[in-house]
């Protein structure tokens, strides 16, 4: 077995940041495996409104006990309902063909808590 020198300890260093440069903070949120990232509050975000038949982007923002904040996608781990519309696992909503409310929901679960925020949308 080599003997780790000082130059592969650099480049496994280097090569570790360039992960979390390009992953982002979702690699640690979403399955980073850090217990220090256990969710306490959760918003969803996106248009109040959409037309009838057309498509809106959400986001579940999470905040941590640690402070560290996340949003959920892009970052994997969130899931998403709809009443009337649907929505993918990416957060696209797609209203549904005729006018009234709707409600979208998100979720997470990590570290074994769970965050759920909803929004009432108008679908006109």
């Amino acid at each position: 077995m080599r003997k780790a020198t000082s130059a592969s300890w650099i480049r496994m260093v280097l090569a570790f940041a360039a992960i979390l440069l390009v992953a982002g903070p979702g690699f640690v949120l979403a399955g980073g495996g850090f217990s220090a990232y256990v969710p306490k509050s959760s918003v969803l975000k996106g248009p109040a409104f959409v037309p009838a038949s057309g498509t809106a982007n959400y986001v579940l923002e999470v905040t941590f006990t640690n402070g560290a904040v996340g949003d959920y996608p892009p970052h994997t781990g969130a899931t998403f309902s709809s009443v009337r519309g649907s929505i993918t696992s990416g957060g696209v909503y797609s209203a549904p063909a005729t006018t009234g409310k709707d409600k979208v929901s998100g979720s997470l679960t990590q570290n074994g808590v769970t965050v759920t925020s909803s929004r009432i949308i108008l679908v006109q």
